[in-house]
């Protein structure tokens, strides 16, 4: 986890009882060193978001969603490299096809949007963002492919929205 990761975050994974090592001040830094870690350790890196078991993961919050609100007409998710997206649309889309799915991302990191229209991967620089989870340089090609027929559009917030 980055070093700006909030503190609330980490105590809630220590208490879990992870081992928290918190190495550089971007996502891609601290991927790096997970990689590295995992290869030292002869761990198995599992990615945050663009992995077929983590965005099947995610998509259970849909099921949540419809429980909760049957009658739900759109769902607005929260877009960093795009996991819960892509997760929460495919169930959204196989149980209720004809429910409006928006992606929300921070101006400051907006990855997704860009991967949507360029239809690949693209790396955007990001800035800082009060949105610290979900501050991703490159959207993840799973997360885009699965995401790309199912999302009915992208919204970017500024920072003074979210603050």
């Amino acid at each position: 986890m980055p070093r700006f990761a909030p503190l609330v975050k980490v105590a809630r994974c220590r208490r879990f009882g992870a081992k928290v090592i918190l190495h550089g001040d971007t996502f891609d830094e601290a991927r790096e060193e997970a990689g590295r870690l995992a290869a030292e350790h002869e761990l198995a890196y599992i990615h945050p978001f663009d992995d077929p078991h983590v965005i099947a993961g995610q998509g259970t919050l849909a099921f949540e969603i419809l429980e909760q609100v049957p009658d739900v007409e759109a769902v607005i998710v929260p877009v960093g490299g795009g996991g819960l997206l892509a997760g929460v649309a495919m169930v959204l889309h196989a149980l209720k096809p004809n429910l409006q799915v928006i992606g929300v991302e921070p101006a400051n990191a907006a990855c997704f949007a860009a991967g949507l229209a360029a239809e690949a991967p693209v790396r955007v620089p990001t800035r800082f963002t009060l949105a610290d989870g979900l501050a991703v340089a490159e959207a993840g090609g799973h997360t885009l492919s699965i995401a790309r027929p199912l999302v009915h559009r992208m919204v970017q917030v500024q920072e003074e929205s979210l603050a």
